[in-house]
C-alpha cells in the first residue's frame, strides 16, 4: 500500500502548532507575524495577522471563547504572553522587555 503524503500550504516559517476544539490546525507563523488556521486535510479556512507590537511569535492556542493565548518574543524585545481577540487585536499581555518588572 502506498501512502499519499500531503503538504500544507504553510509557506512561512512555522515555529508552533497545535489543534482549536474544533479539530482544526492553528500554525504560529514567527517571520511574519500570522496565525494560520487549516483543516485537518490543509485546506486554509483563515489567517490572522498579529499586531506588529507581536514579535517571533512562538506558540498559540485557541480559547473556547474564540480568543487566543500567543506567547512571543526573542532577546531584544519583548518577551509577553497575550490574550487576542479573533482579528489579532492585544486585549491583555503579560510580561515585558527582558529583565523589566512589567
Amino acid at each position: 500500500m502506498t501512502k499519499k503524503l500531503s503538504e500544507w500550504p504553510v509557506n512561512d516559517v512555522a515555529s508552533g502548532i497545535t489543534v482549536t476544539d474544533t479539530h482544526s490546525v492553528l500554525v504560529t507563523c514567527c517571520d511574519v507575524g500570522k496565525l494560520k488556521e487549516f483543516t485537518t486535510h490543509g485546506q486554509l479556512l483563515r489567517q490572522i495577522e498579529l499586531e506588529q507590537d507581536i514579535v517571533h511569535a512562538l506558540h498559540t492556542i485557541q480559547l473556547p471563547s474564540g480568543e487566543f493565548v500567543v506567547c512571543h518574543g526573542a532577546f531584544h524585545s519583548a518577551q509577553r504572553v497575550c490574550l487576542i481577540d479573533s482579528g489579532g487585536i492585544v486585549v491583555k499581555s503579560f510580561g515585558g522587555l527582558r529583565g523589566s518588572d512589567t
